[in-house]
C-alpha cells in the first residue's frame, strides 16, 4: 500500500527502500528490488543466480 510505504519512509527518515528474496533451487538465487517511498514505485530491480553461497558473495556487487 502506497501510503503505509510513505508512512515507513517518514518515520525511518528515508526515501528508497531495497527488499528482496533468498532461494535455494539449483543453486542461490537472490532477487532485488529498490523501491521509492514516496511514489511506490520500483526504480531498480537486480538478480544474481549462483552455484553456492561463496559464489554469491563474489556476485553481490551486481545487485548495486
Amino acid at each position: 500500500d502506497q501510503k503505509q510505504q510513505q508512512l515507513l519512509g517518514k518515520l525511518a527518515k528515508v526515501r528508497y527502500l531495497v527488499v528482496g528474496s533468498i532461494g535455494r533451487r539449483a543453486g542461490i538465487t537472490v532477487l532485488a528490488r529498490l523501491v521509492d517511498l514516496e511514489t511506490g514505485l520500483v526504480v531498480q530491480t537486480a538478480k544474481i543466480v549462483a552455484a553456492d553461497m561463496d559464489h554469491a558473495f563474489e556476485l553481490a556487487p551486481e545487485l548495486a
